[in-house]
């Protein structure tokens, strides 16, 4: 199991176009093979930077599954957001191995 975290920081000026376009977008980002499920969130941001910060986070059965995801498909979904959007977003993106989880 990995976690395929994407941050996400969006002007105002877009947020709601952006947020409108991005939840189609997750969905179609768990018809890709192995990915399970995604946990969307507001990041709460103490900074007067004009922007709405987002994580999007999503489950992937395997590595391999993430890997044939960005040989095969990632560029396509990212660009996607880039030729709508533009420099008006700026994303992160890291992958978490082997996410444990403990609950009370």
């Amino acid at each position: 199991m990995v976690i395929y975290e994407v941050n996400l920081s969006i002007n105002n000026d877009i947020f709601q176009e952006y947020y409108e376009w991005l939840l189609p977008h997750i969905q179609q980002m768990l018809l890709f093979n192995g990915f399970i499920k995604s946990e969307i969130g507001m990041v709460e941001n103490n900074e007067d930077d004009n922007q709405n910060h987002l994580r999007v986070s999503y489950t992937v059965d395997s590595y391999d599954n993430l890997q044939h995801y960005f040989d095969h498909h990632a560029s396509e979904m990212r660009a996607e957001a880039i030729n709508r959007f533009g420099d008006k977003i700026n994303v992160t993106r890291r992958i978490i191995l082997e996410p444990l989880t403990l609950c009370a």
